[in-house]
């Protein structure tokens, strides 16, 4: 089933004086032809979206899209990129309130949660797919990426929950890698895979809390 996302930037103005764009439009270029491809590959798939399908889009022509991005190969490398900046960055970058260990690992789950279930993350699901089959290095490189993040988050709530002494743990990567398993890796996969998780908030909750409760019982022993 197509993936649709939002609408991406519109095309920026060129220059009623001709000649090459300032470093400002050409990013803002980039930016315009990544978020269309993006959408292309959700609604037609990373095969269905052809570099002409692409260029006729962005309503670029295909010598411009060539010489941005070189080939499909390193186009939806440059896109999985622009997932990672725009959608998976600014969500690990967040810094949960104030408040006890439970509050602050929920806060972060559920933000964490939201974004994975994002249509764009669904498309870089399947661009991950593709890259498997194309460019099998890239993918441990962007699997070890998309994990690093949130760990790092959980990790830095347990620390701080350590030197309070709110909690006891030995091993804090351990920890963080087995918490983001739980509380957004499960969930997701029984929502999006098995269907056994309703893809609602209070659904996703209750879960969570639950979830926690477990984490908790852990890290108080």
């Amino acid at each position: 089933m197509p993936t649709m996302l939002s609408s991406g930037p519109p095309l920026p103005p060129r220059s009623p004086k001709g000649g090459r764009p300032s470093l400002e439009v050409a990013a803002q270029l980039n930016f315009h032809i990544l978020s269309t491809a993006l959408d292309m590959f959700g609604r037609h798939g990373v095969d269905g979206a052809t570099m002409n399908v692409i260029a006729a889009a962005a309503h670029v022509s295909k010598r411009t899209l060539y010489s941005r991005f070189g080939t499909k190969g390193e186009l939806v490398s440059r896109v999985i990129e622009h997932c990672f900046t725009c959608h998976i960055e600014p969500v690990t970058a967040i810094r949960p309130p104030e408040g006890k260990l439970g509050e602050r690992l929920l806060y972060a789950a559920g933000k964490l949660l939201n974004a994975s279930l994002k249509p764009e993350m669904r498309v870089l699901d399947a661009l991950l797919v593709w890259v498997g089959a194309h460019e099998p290095q890239l993918l441990q490189i962007v699997r070890q990426r998309m994990v690093e993040g949130p760990v790092a988050l959980f990790a830095s709530i347990f620390r701080t929950s350590v030197e309070s002494g709110e909690a006891r743990l030995d091993d804090l990567e351990f920890a963080a890698t087995f918490t983001f398993d739980a509380l957004v890796r499960t969930p997701r996969n029984r929502i999006m895979l098995t269907g056994d998780l309703d893809d609602s908030a209070r659904a996703k909750r209750d879960y969570l809390e639950r979830a926690i409760g477990l984490i908790l019982l852990a890290a108080r022993a």
